[in-house]
Formats: C-alpha cells, sequence, structure tokens
C-alpha cells in the first residue's frame, strides 16, 4: 500500500461522509477544475451528492473494489476523477479524489486507464482537517 495524505474537503456530519482531496494531486485536480467555471460547478454538485449519499452512475461510478469515478460531462468533456473510498473510525466514510484525468477517450477503460484504477486502489491514506 501506497501511503498518502489528504486534506478534507468538505463533511457531512449526518451521514458521516467526507470528501478528502489528495494533496500530491489537489493542485492540479483544482486548477484544472477551476480553469472552466461549468467543471467546478459540476465538481461541487457531485460532492453534494457524495456527501447526501444520493449518486448515481452517471456522476459516481465503482471501477474497482473501494474505487470510484466521478464522471463529468459524459459524452463531451468526459473527465474522470478517480476516489479511492476509505472507511474511518465510528463508520465514517472518506472519499478521496485521488487522480485526474482530463479526458476519457473510449466507452471502454483502455490499460492506461485500467493502470491508473488499479494505482488508486493501492493508495492509502492519513486524512487531515480542512484547514480554517
Amino acid at each position: 500500500m501506497a501511503k498518502r495524505t489528504a486534506t478534507e474537503f468538505k463533511s457531512n456530519a449526518s451521514t458521516r461522509r467526507k470528501v478528502c482531496i489528495d494533496d500530491a494531486n489537489s493542485h492540479h485536480i483544482l486548477q484544472f477544475l477551476q480553469t472552466d467555471s461549468m467543471r467546478i460547478t459540476k465538481f461541487r454538485y457531485i460532492v453534494e451528492l457524495i456527501l447526501l449519499n444520493k449518486t448515481n452512475s452517471e456522476q459516481f461510478k465503482k471501477e474497482a473494489d473501494g474505487v470510484f469515478a466521478m464522471i463529468m460531462f459524459k459524452g463531451g468533456q468526459n473527465i474522470r476523477i478517480y476516489c479511492k473510498e476509505q472507511k474511518g473510525e465510528n463508520g465514517t466514510c472518506f472519499i478521496i479524489a485521488s487522480e485526474l484525468l482530463e479526458k476519457k477517450k473510449n466507452q471502454r477503460n483502455s490499460h492506461a486507464e485500467n493502470s491508473l484504477i488499479q494505482t488508486v486502489k493501492q493508495y492509502e491514506y492519513d486524512i487531515r482537517p480542512q484547514s480554517k
């Protein structure tokens, strides 16, 4: 397991779900999303659905055991953010935005995408609280 750190992005106490961003990739992920207002809006929308536990496979799809993909603009920009699901104390569920795929080109996962999913699957995170 590759040990990494992630910082809380947003949480929901009633559902005990927290969305975090991988510290090593947070600058790249957020910078990419913020270059287009529609991207950051869609990201925030999916984060809210995750926190409320109301996602469907159009926005948040299981790719492997413990790995999910945030799906943005399917059929258009087709952006993916691969996320690691990790359980914490007291039943808290952490969803960590780990790796960005700026454009998925095929319906099926390519070798490179499968490799990225397997890499994310190997990540294990220490979660840091959101800075005030």
